[in-house]
């Protein structure tokens, strides 16, 4: 083979590695900031949110009142059936079923909403006159994939104590191997599975109706080039690369 081509050859893979290289290393700003476009002193209304209540949540209700004796019997689980984590589960027909009150339809509605409910039928029915309801979601998770906050491979994030969870509290921090701009949330609803790609590098996420997360969302933060490069084919394909044009070198030496 011709030296000259064998040149041509060497410094065409010389330059497919490097180029390859230098792709794995370039980033802009934009897609390392987060919220890149906002605007600085300016205000938007807050829009608070209640998750609703989903079948195969698990609700703790507790029910207070000036004379402890008289709740007693609602802050006892009925069953083990009935109940988990000293909860009460909500069966595939939306509905919970609470001491001496029944089956209580509950799913659709936010806890706020049920404990009103309650607290209704418990002072119609002549069981307590002025009951304090508390219900809450005890079992209400997102799981989050990808590299994220301290563990580079994601996990499940409980809700806080006031069963809300946005986004930005799940993801914690997308680590610099992760890539902001294309995340996708996979979320269950009324029977349907959707999916979503978000940008968190936009402020408009934070008033989209996919900022505060639901029970059982799922978030996937992609890993960007980088991490692809050193995990996937392409580091295969770049020593490969590596070796052949290494190999070259030593024939030219060896044929001068």
């Amino acid at each position: 083979m011709n030296k000259a081509v064998i040149k041509s050859i060497f410094y065409f893979i010389f330059l497919v590695v490097t180029l390859q290289s230098c792709k794995s290393i370039i980033t802009t700003r934009k897609e390392v900031e987060y919220f890149n476009d906002i605007q600085i002193g300016s205000q938007d209304k807050i829009n608070y949110y209640q998750n609703k209540i989903q079948i195969d949540d698990i609700l703790s209700i507790k029910v207070g009142e000036l004379i402890p004796e008289a709740v007693e019997p609602f802050n006892t689980p009925i069953s083990l059936e009935s109940a988990q984590l000293n909860g009460y589960l909500v069966s595939f027909e939306g509905k919970v079923v609470f001491p001496r009150l029944g089956s209580i339809s509950v799913a659709g509605k936010t806890t706020t909403e049920v404990e009103g409910i309650i607290n209704k039928l418990l002072i119609d029915k002549g069981f307590v006159n002025d009951p304090t309801v508390s219900v809450r979601i005890i079992n209400a998770r997102v799981t989050v994939i990808g590299p994220v906050g301290n563990n580079s491979a994601g996990g499940t994030v409980s809700f806080g104590g006031n069963n809300n969870l946005t986004i930005l509290q799940a993801i914690g921090n997308i680590l610099p191997s992760g890539i902001k701009n294309d995340i996708v949330l996979i979320r269950e609803e009324n029977g349907i599975r959707t999916y979503r790609k978000l940008d968190i590098t936009k402020i408009d996420l934070i008033n989209s109706p996919y900022y505060y997360l639901k029970q059982n969302d799922v978030i996937y933060v992609k890993p960007n080039g980088p991490a692809v490069l050193q995990s996937g084919w392409l580091t295969s394909i770049t020593s490969i690369l590596g070796i052949i044009s290494s190999a070259f070198v030593v024939y030219l030496l060896f044929t001068r």
